[in-house]
């Protein structure tokens, strides 16, 4: 226990955002019109849908839409200096121990220039943390094989890696993968599906352009366009609601379980919608260290989840309301992570656990899980999105809310007993 009582309502505040009823024949007027877009999209250039769509847009926002409060990018690690994860991992290490020195990246991989990786002097075993994955070192010093080997490639992509997951059990939303020339065949596709819509990249990270929570059929057009902008492949499934929870699996055991709340603000009913989200931002900016939240999402996600709670940047919000500026748990997308396992009941993790154990060759990932009864088991009430192979570890250390929970003294643990055994 940690402490923190999951019958405190204000902990529960906001970690999921209700699906609203539908509507008598949204549903078939959804299918209809992405049935008809997707024979349209076939015979233009996807400019031109992304035009047909402006006009709906245009306006609905208020008078203050220029003023786009877009996500602030990572700052670029300088050639001296690790990454935040990194020095997670390093001070992990010299605590253990280990020998550590930090490597310029050119000299592990010629496309990282200007990035900085980590060297580990595990006994007979050297290993390397670059960009939050772990390798084992070649004898001449490079990157060779991923930690988690022959599995990496596969979790390293959404479908692929939903798909194994479902062979060993684990329950997952239903979807398809389309490439960016075939957003007809995926605009049928998503006709076919009974609830919301998640548009997201097969290959990305971060939470970037991924869109969930999607149900009108203007929205996924926008979302499929967006992603099609800039990846090759997209996954199309079904938006599975609830909880975001993230289990931290560092073999054999689950070390850190903690949920999200999605970027929001809370009205005081005098403040506008834009006014409450730059002085949040100003709030945000002026936290210092890694325990500073990400600033709000802007951009078609905020736009999207605007429209669906009827507000503007323009409106005043009444006092107590809080508004979601996006649907993603990620705190690059501006979320909040909450350190409260006691919110969870332990049959959740029970579960996972089978689940992680089913890959044995999984070293170390996070899985990313949505549950709709997070105190009452229920097979049927959870869905596992992804397991990401290299996950941040800064929302495990640097909590919103709860203890520390160091993944990055359990992760080098194991790397000594996988040293230990190979030696």
């Amino acid at each position: 226990m940690n402490g923190l009582s999951a019958s405190d309502p204000s902990h529960r505040d906001g970690l999921s955002i209700a699906v609203e009823p539908w509507g008598d024949g949204e549903l078939s007027r959804r299918r209809e019109a992405l049935q008809r877009l997707s024979r349209l999209v076939d015979k233009m250039p996807l400019e031109q849908v992304a035009a047909l769509l402006a006009t709906r847009r245009n306006n609905f926002l208020g008078t203050e839409r220029a003023a786009v409060i877009a996500p602030v990018a990572d700052p670029v690690s300088s050639p001296a200096t690790l990454n935040p994860h990194g020095e997670l991992i390093e001070t992990a290490a010299r605590a253990a121990g280990l020998r550590t020195a930090r490597v310029a990246s050119e000299t592990l991989r010629a496309s990282h220039i200007g990035t900085v990786g980590l060297r580990i002097d595990l006994p007979g075993q050297p290993m390397f943390y670059h960009r939050q994955s772990f390798y084992f070192a070649t004898a001449e010093g490079g990157l060779g094989q991923f930690l988690n080997g022959s599995i990496t490639p596969v979790l390293g992509l959404k479908h692929q890696g939903k798909e194994r997951v479902h062979s060993v059990g684990g329950p997952t939303p239903p979807g398809a993968l389309f490439h960016r020339k075939q957003i007809g065949a995926a605009l049928a596709y998503a006709a076919t599906l009974q609830g919301e819509v998640c548009i997201k990249p097969n290959a990305s990270a971060n939470g970037h352009r991924v869109y969930p929570r999607l149900r009108t059929a203007e929205d996924i057009v926008e979302a499929l366009i967006a992603n099609a902008a800039v990846y090759e492949d997209i996954v199309v499934e079904e938006s599975f609601g609830g909880e975001a929870w993230r289990f931290f699996y560092v073999k054999p055991d689950i070390i850190g379980i903690k949920v999200g709340r999605a970027a929001s603000v809370i009205g005081d009913g005098e403040n506008s919608l834009h006014q409450l989200i730059a002085s949040e931002n100003s709030a945000r900016a002026a936290r210092s260290g890694h325990a500073a939240s990400k600033r709000l999402p802007g951009g078609i996600i905020r736009d999207m989840m605007l429209r669906r709670q009827n507000v503007g940047l323009d409106t005043v919000i009444p006092r107590g309301r809080r508004i979601f500026l996006s649907p993603c748990s990620n705190g690059s997308q501006g979320a909040e992570s909450l350190a409260l396992p006691d919110l969870l009941h332990p049959t959740y993790s029970a579960w996972m656990l089978e689940i992680f154990r089913a890959m044995p060759e999984l070293h170390a990932g996070a899985a990313d899980v949505m549950i709709q009864q997070p105190l009452q088991p229920d097979r049927s009430a959870f869905q596992v999105i992804e397991i990401n192979i290299a996950p941040s570890l800064l929302a495990f250390h640097y909590p919103g809310t709860g203890p520390v929970q160091d993944v990055a003294g359990a992760i080098v643990a194991m790397l000594q007993r996988l040293a230990s055994k190979g030696a």
